[in-house]
């Protein structure tokens, strides 16, 4: 996971967004729903931690 400031030095942002990824802020919102309920029929997938 990269800082916005990271990526956008980098210059991933404007490729990130193209596939959809809009960065909305620190941390997993969408995971965790934080962000409000998704459009559509998707799901975030669970990602083991250990």
């Amino acid at each position: 996971m990269w800082s916005p400031n990271t990526a956008e030095r980098a210059g991933r942002l404007p490729q990130l967004e193209r596939l959809g990824f809009g960065l909305v802020g620190y941390g997993y919102t969408t995971c965790t729903e934080n962000s409000g309920p998704l459009a559509g029929q998707r799901e975030c997938e669970q990602f083991p931690t250990g």
